[in-house]
């Protein structure tokens, strides 16, 4: 971070952060609005304190957010400068997709610190995990730090990006009647051998559906989500090896729409079954 632009840092740049911390997909047009400036003024002002490392953002493109995967994480500090640095150095290894740092800017405008780096007490990101594995490894990393006060939720990819997010609760009969539509076009696909979803009891808002595609075509799993009718589905796509071969918990509860023929129906049938025992 320069010093030199710390100096010129006002209470309207601090005011944009904070805004930016509390919610991240706010237009210029709605900044503006909320810090009586216009939206050009606004872009100046955020692509200043992004390039002089006030605040970071990245953008991971080449990457399919994970709704379980994607998690906001907020870190209590107190170590100055070289502190946040190696905060930061640790928080770019996990896919970040924005950074945060929240400051006490009446200290240093008062002249008792020298940066506003140096009154940064709390750090706050979005970033992206590939499993489980990796949260932990970043939970040690930061205690190796000294870092004791850290708290991790997960959040809705698509609220992040400024999306329409009405996502409601559905009763399960509903649940049913999407994963059939979708399977219907699903099954229209020759790749596809077999369409299953997971079936529910209680009202949800999300759930997951599983495509079996011919091996040639899916030699990998690979999943993505989608919104259908205000509900998130977790499309996973795999091959008839992988799921022969699974011992997933969560298959036992998935339910057999569509087979390509009646011999792959039964084989299906008695491996989710087998799983229930």
């Amino acid at each position: 971070m320069s010093k030199g632009y710390m100096g010129q840092v006002t209470d309207r740049d601090v005011e944009l952060v904070d805004l930016l911390i509390e919610n991240p997909s706010l237009s210029l047009e709605e900044l503006g609005e909320r810090l009586g400036i216009t939206k050009q003024a606004v872009a100046e002002r955020r692509k200043r304190l992004e390039e002089e490392g006030f605040s970071k953002s990245f953008y991971f493109w080449n990457i399919t957010p994970r709704f379980e995967c994607t998690k906001r994480i907020r870190l209590r500090v107190d170590g100055g400068t070289e502190k946040i640095d190696d905060i930061v150095r640790v928080l770019d290894g996990f896919n970040p997709v924005v950074v945060f740092f929240k400051t006490i800017p009446d200290d240093f405008f008062e002249g008792k610190r020298g940066s506003l780096t140096e009154t940064i007490d709390e750090v706050e990101g979005v970033l992206h995990f590939n499993n489980e594995g990796e949260e932990e490894k970043l939970r040690q990393q930061l205690e190796r730090l000294g870092i004791t006060e850290l708290s991790m939720e997960s959040i809705l990819f698509s609220r992040l990006l400024g999306e329409r997010c009405d996502l409601k609760l559905t009763t399960p009969e509903n649940v049913e009647e999407i994963a059939r539509e979708i399977t219907q076009r699903l099954s229209s696909n020759a790749s596809v051998q077999a369409v299953l979803y997971e079936q529910t009891d209680q009202p949800t808002d999300q759930f997951d559906l599983l495509i079996i595609r011919d091996e040639r075509f899916q030699p990998e799993t690979d999943s993505y989500e989608r919104r259908e009718k205000q509900v998130l589905v977790d499309y996973h796509f795999t091959n008839l090896r992988w799921f022969m071969d699974s011992t997933e918990g969560w298959l036992k509860d998935m339910k057999l729409l569509y087979a390509q023929d009646e011999p792959m129906r039964r084989r299906l049938q008695r491996k989710i079954d087998s799983l229930k025992n």
